[in-house]
């Protein structure tokens, strides 16, 4: 494994410790507060610094295969690692990552901590969704699909 490589894999792990720490050690495998695409997705989005550009464009590659195929899937889908099927578990990650710099750039880091916190408190991913950005998680969902579409 290249330095770089190994770089982006670290921080990814290390990121899944901290969520661990918030979900009170659970992870969604076991029990823990925040679904699993959510889980893949924010560890995506923070070693994203430290990716070589082939492997980022391969996730936006991913990413465009999936909306040119009307193939992105149900958040329910792909919630539970243990529900997940092989093939929905790389998707997982594309659209997990997506997501998470779509809310990210939207409403920044600060809001999207908060909402964090109030999943990690206990309250659903729904509900927090709700209470900071004042919106459904369903309305987010439509907003961003219609986005990468664009």
């Amino acid at each position: 494994m290249k330095e770089e490589d190994l770089i982006a894999e670290i921080s990814h792990e290390f990121f899944h410790h901290i969520q661990y720490e918030m979900a009170g050690n659970k992870s969604a495998l076991h029990g823990g507060v925040f679904p699993w695409w959510l889980e893949e997705g924010l560890a995506e989005s923070v070693s994203a610094p430290f990716k070589t550009e082939g492997r980022i464009k391969l996730h936006e590659a991913n990413l465009l295969r999936l909306i040119r195929e009307n193939s992105l899937l149900d958040w329910k889908d792909i919630s539970n690692p243990e529900q997940v099927t092989p093939r929905d578990f790389l998707i997982g990650y594309d659209q997990g990552w997506s997501m998470v710099d779509y809310i990210t750039n939207l409403f920044g880091k600060e809001k999207r901590n908060q909402w964090l916190e109030l999943i990690a408190s206990g309250e659903s991913i729904n509900s927090a969704y709700e209470q900071i950005f004042g919106v459904s998680f369903k309305q987010l969902d439509k907003e961003w699909r219609n986005y990468l579409k664009e």
